[in-house]
């Protein structure tokens, strides 16, 4: 059996916290972690300089390795998440997206981890709606992943990450069309594409019960995934009402992130076969 490792993601210090002291001191002395998934939201690759990015990316690794924290992965971040990234509808600001995200995974080979990715992109709802054009999108994805995997090999990284969205236009957002995009961007992948399985992810509207059910998504894809993300829960599914976990009263805290951890890993650890070691990473802000 493989080791399953609790982490956070330190999306939370944007803004408040962007001096790596400081949440690297969050991190290991009031959340007694020490697995990280890296936000490039707090080191953009190509707003900021190439030498100021590299100077960084090394004094961030330094600092880790003397706080004893490894940086496992580094994941897109929140506010790519509000660009349409590799999936954008004109082809320029494509090749722009896929120079930024190539610069990301180069940025990540400096701080030492094992993958890079999560957010790949959305669609606008114009492409969305035209079948024949949403098909070109995802080839056109496919290419890029192709690329990107390439620049991880040469960055000695083990694997690349596409987390699951939750809308159409958020490829991919069901367990069938993640199972197909998975199998179909590892035909020409240089490193293997691993999901970032996030169990509060999933189109609810698909039809099928089974993409709002963040059981089955562990049951049908947990072996796909070296991360997983514990971010939104289902009520009576995996914790406790979504409501307590938005805003919860501080003296709850705790007990509410032990209540969502013990039924996840009795869930995880009786249907999930392992090949690989698992990070199951807290990426909300609730936590602070």
């Amino acid at each position: 059996m493989s080791e399953i490792c609790l982490g956070v993601n330190n999306c939370f210090a944007i803004g408040r916290f962007p001096e790596p002291e400081e949440w690297l001191r969050i991190i290991t002395d009031e959340l007694g972690l020490k697995y990280l998934q890296f936000s490039f939201d707090l080191l953009d690759p190509v707003i900021l300089d190439d030498e100021i990015v590299k100077r960084e990316s090394a004094y961030i690794k330094k600092l880790a390795d003397e706080k004893g924290v490894i940086i496992d992965t580094a994941s897109t971040g929140e506010l790519p998440h509000k660009s349409n990234l590799l999936l954008a509808p004109d082809a320029d600001k494509r090749k722009c997206h896929l120079r930024w995200y190539e610069k990301l995974i180069r940025a990540g080979g400096i701080m030492g981890v094992k993958g890079c990715g999560v957010y790949l992109g959305t669609m606008s709802q114009k492409d969305v709606e035209n079948p024949e054009r949403k098909e070109f999108l995802i080839q056109e994805l496919m290419d890029e992943i192709e690329y990107l995997t390439s620049v991880a090999k040469e960055e000695g990284q083990e694997y690349f990450l596409w987390e699951n969205m939750s809308i159409p236009r958020e490829i991919p957002c069901t367990i069938d069309q993640t199972k197909e995009l998975i199998e179909k961007a590892n035909q020409k992948a240089h490193v293997p594409v691993k999901l970032c399985l996030d169990v509060g992810h999933g189109y609810i509207r698909s039809g099928d019960p089974r993409d709002s059910d963040p059981y089955e998504w562990l049951r049908e894809l947990g072996h796909l995934s070296p991360t997983i993300h514990m971010l939104q829960f289902d009520t009576n599914k995996l914790a406790d009402p979504a409501s307590q976990l938005i805003n919860p009263p501080k003296h709850q805290l705790v007990g509410i992130i032990v209540n969502a951890i013990e039924k996840f890993l009795e869930f995880f650890l009786s249907q999930i076969p392992y090949s690989f070691p698992k990070s199951i990473v807290f990426s909300g802000r609730f936590l602070i």
